[in-house]
């Protein structure tokens, strides 16, 4: 979920996925382009936490709710991975309650970069617009917010201030209006495959710019970035407990049936000792980007305070859904450790147990942006909501509920 500073594009079918540039072994190009795959299960003497992810893809475990259709099923294997984009008729309603003053927005980014022509719209969410700005030499991104993400225009700028070389180098912004120049950061780990190797670089950099945030979480809860604490998130969970969400009456129960287990396991992960901090919560092929050699982490809008393991339950859920790693896949265990290593040492069952946690605190997020949204938008959101309402149940299930 979530809009970068360059449009992400999604493969709904095979046919658009094959129009997407792969650098990547066939393997897993074969199993991108592949609409129907049939994944094997995953055996039993696969470690848990990794075990408990890869279950979560639709072809490896049912719906037991008879209420559910095999329509239903088939559908969950892209929702999971990106809500739905608005369709064409939608975009002119969406910007006009983004409030885009184009002509203004243009003389606003003329007064920063040398601007060549006009901006040019390539990507409009319920959550902002995106437009390109060409440069004599380059490009630039100007991205307007909605309200509901104000916080993403002073979390970014801060962020890039104190991690130039980890987040999008931001050449301007405007809070009150919501605005954000960033400068181009290159092709997102999309365009070449999601290469696991890539993340070896990736994550202990975005691990040490979550260690060196957690003094600065009080600021960012100040400008606005929600509060998704684990103390919180009992209280946040009867909130999704109370809202109609896109499930099956079964699997509304099972979610109901965690509650307490999950209050419990969320003292448990606190007591660890991990303080809150940034937690992206988007952080998966579409927002990592690179260019000359650099790695930058785009789109904070996702972002929250919380706690900080959360964030690879997307890594590892992109990875399990387009690379197609198998369940004792040694990648899993190295992405881990690379993560955990500017932590320190011990960390292990911490990680290991927020994990567990980490896709129902990711589904109280997305219930924080279906809120709001335009009643007559939800049905379209709630098809991806769906998904990852069922990751997370799954997920959590196991262990949660013994």
């Amino acid at each position: 979920m979530g809009t970068s500073t360059r449009p992400s594009t999604r493969m709904p079918s095979s046919r658009a996925a094959r129009h997407t540039r792969l650098h990547c072994s066939a393997g897993i190009r074969r199993s991108v382009l592949r609409a129907g795959w049939s994944p094997s299960r995953p055996r039993r003497t696969t470690s848990g936490w990794v075990r408990r992810l890869l279950r979560t893809h639709p072809g490896f475990s049912r719906s037991k709710c008879a209420s559910r259709s095999q329509d239903a099923r088939s559908r969950t294997r892209l929702e999971l991975l990106e809500p739905p984009r608005l369709s064409r008729g939608k975009m002119a309603l969406v910007e006009s309650q983004l409030h885009v003053d184009v002509p203004l927005a243009e003389a606003w980014v003329a007064s920063s970069v040398p601007i060549v022509g006009h901006l040019e719209p390539v990507q409009t969410e319920p959550w902002a617009s995106v437009y390109r700005a060409t440069l004599a030499a380059g490009i630039v991104w100007f991205k307007a917010c909605a309200p509901h993400r104000a916080f993403e225009v002073p979390l970014t700028a801060s962020l890039s201030a104190r991690w130039p070389t980890t987040v999008a180098e931001v050449l301007a912004y405007d809070v009150d209006r919501r605005w954000l120049l960033t400068a181009d950061a290159g092709e997102p780990f999309r365009e070449l495959g999601n290469p696991p190797e890539r993340w070896l670089d990736v994550l202990p950099a975005y691990a040490r710019l979550q260690i060196g945030e957690i003094d600065h979480a009080a600021d960012h809860l100040d400008v606005g970035v929600p509060d998704l604490r684990l103390a919180q998130l009992p209280e946040r969970y009867d909130e999704l407990l109370a809202a109609e969400l896109p499930l099956a009456p079964c699997e509304t129960a099972a979610v109901a049936a965690l509650g307490q287990r999950f209050s419990d396991l969320c003292a448990e992960l606190e007591s660890h000792g991990i303080g809150a901090t940034v937690q992206h919560d988007d952080l998966h092929m579409n927002n990592v980007y690179v260019k000359d050699g650099a790695l930058r982490v785009l789109d904070w809008g996702d972002a929250s305070i919380s706690h900080p393991f959360f964030s690879l339950f997307e890594t590892f859920r992109f990875l399990t859904e387009m690379n197609r790693l198998s369940p004792g896949d040694p990648w899993f265990g190295r992405l881990r450790d690379a993560y955990l290593e500017p932590w320190g040492p011990g960390h292990l069952e911490t990680f290991d147990l927020a994990l567990r946690i980490a896709g129902l605190a990711h589904a109280i997020a997305w219930l924080d942006q279906r809120d709001a949204l335009p009643v007559r938008d939800r049905p379209d959101f709630d098809m991806g909501f769906g998904g990852i309402l069922r990751v997370a149940l799954r997920t959590a299930s196991d262990t949660l509920s013994s």
